[in-house]
């Protein structure tokens, strides 16, 4: 509980002084910049341990982010449009999920997969969303929309690996090295899940501070959401 009210008082006073000081970036141009090498920096961690159910997300992805710089130095915003929707008709993820044949507890992988259908089902759409969001009408901001959606979508993406670990059947007869194993490829992946999604937060932080004319309640309500659901993890720890 006091770990909980902890995390709540940091994402509130984060977000207030990310908000008061402009996402340290003089305009929306540098903001776009910035989190443009930031996007770039987290793939290239994720592409180095990437799987063969992440690897062509991130591929992808990759291949995405190139297209939308280059989109926005040119001041295309069609081009824009059209990197994102290749990308959403080159998804594969949900088919690979569901494909997969390794030896899990049968219960806890349908969860994982009625999870991660519901997931997908809601935040690929959220890409779409940002091509037509008219939040700041600028090319900056839609880079920074369609970013922040696509780190929430590839931050998700880690969520349902991390689902199909806890998927496993415990075993009493485990080696402590296989066990450690597993540990350890558990952190990692909560390691890249937290990365996105703290890369969607910097996106929201900006997009509420350049983007958004009228800044409402439920603007900060988001922001605190997504910035809490950044530690999910560290409120629950599986057991085996």
């Amino acid at each position: 509980m006091k770990k909980r009210v902890s995390v709540l008082l940091v994402a509130c006073a984060m977000i207030v002084s990310m908000l008061s000081s402009g996402v340290q970036a003089a305009t929306p141009s540098s903001a776009a910049q910035d989190l443009l090498t930031k996007l770039r920096v987290a793939l290239q961690q994720a592409d180095q341990s990437a799987s063969a159910s992440t690897s062509v997300v991130i591929n992808n992805a990759n291949v995405l982010l190139d297209e939308l710089g280059v989109a926005m130095k040119n001041n295309d915003s069609a081009a824009m449009a059209a990197a994102v929707q290749k990308f959403c008709s080159e998804f594969s993820y949900l088919d690979d999920y569901n494909n997969n044949n390794d030896d899990y507890d049968e219960t806890k992988f349908h969860q994982c997969t009625t999870t991660v259908a519901i997931t997908f089902a809601s935040k690929l759409p959220s890409l779409y969303t940002a091509i037509t969001d008219k939040h700041g009408n600028t090319n900056e901001c839609l880079f920074i929309n369609i970013t922040n959606a696509l780190a929430d979508i590839i931050g998700s993406v880690y969520d349902s690996e991390i689902c199909k670990v806890d998927a496993y059947p415990f075993d009493p007869n485990a080696t402590q090295e296989y066990i450690q194993q597993k540990a350890n490829l558990r952190n990692g992946l909560v390691q890249l899940s937290q990365t996105f999604h703290f890369y969607s937060f910097f996106a929201t932080v900006a997009s509420t501070h350049y983007c958004i004319e009228e800044v409402t309640a439920m603007n900060y309500i988001t922001l605190l959401i997504k910035f809490v659901g950044i530690f999910k993890y560290s409120f629950f720890t599986p057991v085996g």
